[in-house]
């Protein structure tokens, strides 16, 4: 008997389990395995690499299916085959988080997973170092426990890479070299969160992410999940669209990728989007805050189908993580339906750009400033005060400009501050609210002499900063830095009245947001810079 290339079904099983448990933990299959019959064991602990030239493995269709009882790991460097007619070639699959097997596709060539029966694996690692296609598919695949995405990736064509354990860190690995090109399906336990790490070919430069987020999704048993681009034509144009986000327009739907989200049911409750922008080619920070997700619905062809619904959904604040480039991604939560989804752009920043928030300490109270980029849609403020970063109360309410595009300056004066926590609250014409960070302002502790900088825009050549509340012959190190740190102007004054003036040039300068960092002696405060 030559158990390295062939195991008869005629074989008896108590003669094959000794020579196996013998050997199985450093036996290298030199070609193939076809398991027409017999019973394989893979302790814990042991290994079965089957490599050679073929390297394949083949379960035979027959009456007395070969299995394999699998605890430790199968190597294999071929194509994967189950053809058996009356039973799993995998047995004796433990619960999750027991010795479970691993079965690592670790070849240099393309590998098939196929046969005329699905495969239920305990645990797969796709670790398959060649070019486009890594891994194809002749049948669905299921994963019960975990599955490793370390190298290589994997075209399902028409069949489903379906992951049943409904613990999402038991997918593991995901890169722009190694995802699931095609239906990937993942099965959910309410109100949690889950990774999608789909993409539309066999290139690293289609790899787009999808993640469910801040979900409290209930009802669902499962999600596909795929991604393909839109060809721009008919009614599918930027022209055609209507959609707005606190009633500022979009103005161009990214085609490269648009997700779809498929439940095997009607949701319950909400849940929220976080779609990747790597490859979709939004890579300036001068992008930041005018992005956000639409949607529409499977069947649709028309741009002017695509809806943001800003009245139910909400996107994070001005220059928060789900609104800049640097985050990497796209955010909204509320959602309560599943269809098509994309990442759009606006002409302007989306709804409010606050550009600063300080408070001053004046000696009889704080003076409260804030100064917004631009305005859609924008009531009113809500100015609340807190002792303790927890309850809070409406100090004041301001009617704020409605629609701007140019920066505009607001201000309070709280005559009973000594040291609080002030936040602002901004709410849209139709009714919807945003809260900004808060910040903390301690009169105590500055003994009446807070410091402040206002930023003015002048003409097309120059900006300015004004300086206010500094002693005398304070020495004052300007340094404006772009959103990837590179130091674009530095300057350095020495402060000869109560009030100074920096002036910067502006030629070089594109418009975007920079950081401004002011240092006097050890103390160092930064405020971002709108230029236009």
């Amino acid at each position: 008997m030559d158990v390295t290339r062939k195991i008869s079904k005629q074989t008896p099983v108590f003669s094959i389990i000794p020579v196996l448990l013998l050997f199985v933990s450093y036996m290298s299959f030199s070609q193939g395995l076809v398991n027409n019959g017999g019973f394989i064991t893979v302790q814990s602990g042991g290994y079965l690499t089957i490599d050679g030239a073929a390297g394949n493995y083949l379960n035979t269709t027959g009456v007395a299916d070969g299995s394999v009882d699998l605890d430790g790991e199968i190597i294999i460097r071929g194509n994967w085959t189950n053809d058996a007619a009356g039973g799993d070639v995998l047995i004796n699959r433990e619960a999750v988080g027991a010795s479970d097997g691993w079965v690592r596709f670790n070849g240099t060539a393309t590998q098939n997973i196929g046969g005329n029966r699905e495969t239920y694996f305990e645990k797969v690692e796709i670790n398959n170092s060649a070019a486009g296609d890594a891994i194809t598919m002749g049948q669905n695949v299921n994963i019960e426990d975990e599955c490793a995405l370390t190298d290589g990736i994997v075209s399902t064509g028409a069949f489903y890479w379906i992951l049943r354990s409904t613990t999402d860190a038991e997918l593991s690995g995901y890169t722009s070299n190694c995802f699931i090109n095609g239906n990937l399906r993942r099965y959910t336990a309410n109100a949690t969160d889950y990774v999608f790490p789909v993409g539309k070919s066999n290139a690293a430069l289609d790899y787009h992410r999808a993640d469910l987020y801040s979900s409290a999704m209930t009802g669902v048993a499962y999600l596909v999940v795929k991604v393909a681009s839109i060809t721009e034509a008919g009614d599918n144009i930027d022209s055609r669209l209507i959609a707005t986000e606190d009633g500022t327009p979009y103005t161009d739907v990214l085609q490269t990728a648009e997700w779809q989200f498929i439940p095997n049911a009607v949701p319950g409750g909400n849940f929220g989007y976080r779609l990747y922008l790597a490859n979709l080619g939004l890579v300036s920070p001068g992008d930041d805050n005018m992005f956000g997700i639409l949607k529409r619905d499977d069947v649709s062809t028309d741009y002017d189908e695509w809806n943001s619904f800003e009245a139910t959904t909400t996107i994070p604040a001005a220059n928060a993580a789900g609104r800049t480039v640097a985050s990497g991604y796209a955010q909204k939560i509320g959602f309560t339906a599943f269809s098509k989804t994309v990442v759009a752009k606006s002409l302007y920043p989306l709804p409010v750009e606050l550009l600063s928030f300080t408070g001053k300490c004046t000696g009889n109270g704080i003076m409260l400033n804030w100064t917004t980029v631009s305005e859609t849609n924008n009531d009113f403020f809500a100015l609340e005060k807190s002792v303790d970063n927890s309850t809070w109360e409406t100090l004041a309410t301001i009617l704020a400009a409605g629609n701007s595009n140019r920066l505009i300056d607001y201000d309070f004066f709280d005559p009973d501050g000594i040291a609080a926590y002030y936040r602002l609250k901004q709410t849209d014409y139709n009714g919807k609210e945003t809260y900004f960070n808060p910040i903390y302002v301690d009169c105590q502790q500055n003994s009446g002499n807070g410091h402040s900088q206002y930023i003015v825009i002048g003409d097309e050549n120059e900006f300015y900063i004004l300086l206010d509340n500094y002693p005398e012959g304070q020495n004052i190190s300007a340094i404006l830095y772009d959103e990837l740190g590179q130091v674009i102007v530095t300057d350095n004054v020495v402060i000869t009245d109560d009030r100074e003036i920096i002036t910067i040039g502006k030629t070089g300068l594109r418009s975007a947001i920079y950081n401004l960092v002011i240092i006097t002696g050890d103390r160092t405060q930064t405020t971002r810079v709108f230029i236009r």
